[in-house]
């Protein structure tokens, strides 16, 4: 597992856009700090430079230098509900210098840990992840990789495949 993350760290570093299932959807992920992967995932996403996209954290610890809105409230429902799906809105502080991909300055940040091990171990190296789910071109949420559009085909270097997701 470690191997594996490793080298999908350095792809993401290098601005590469990777795809990942998570519990209710698959999901693309890019780097923020990585103008590149930044303007990528947006293209792909057909999304403005407005837009401020969510991120995948290893631990609530890992917002610490974006908000001081971590409360002995917000450890309380990390510790209990994450991993998992739920996103914690939180009033950013600092500017990130990648402001979750978007070129306005944020005022929330929205974050969550993941289920996935491997996207969870890949956090843990790489800090914070853009993310956005994946939808077909009808616009239904992707649950399997034989759903992603050509376009994301192109996009997409390298899609984990865990099957259908049922949830």
């Amino acid at each position: 597992l470690q191997k594996i993350a490793f080298e999908l760290v350095e792809r993401l570093r290098n601005g590469e856009l990777l795809a990942f299932p998570i519990e209710n959807s698959y999901v693309v992920t890019a780097d923020p700090y990585n103008e590149m992967a930044v303007q990528s995932f947006r293209e792909l996403k057909g999304h403005d430079p407005k837009t401020i996209y969510p991120v995948f954290v290893n631990s609530i610890e890992d917002l610490r230098s974006f908000t001081d809105d971590i409360s002995d409230k917000t450890r309380l429902l990390a510790k209990e509900f994450w991993p998992g799906m739920l996103n914690m809105v939180l009033a950013a502080r600092d500017v990130p210098l990648h402001n979750f991909g978007s070129n306005e300055i944020p005022d929330r940040l929205v974050a969550r840990k993941p289920k996935n091990l491997l996207l969870s171990t890949i956090t843990e190296l790489t800090g914070p992840l853009i993310y956005s789910s994946l939808r077909d071109t009808d616009g239904t949420t992707v649950k399997d990789l034989p759903s992603f559009s050509s376009d994301q085909r192109k996009k997409i270097t390298i899609a984990i495949d865990s099957g259908q997701i049922r949830n």
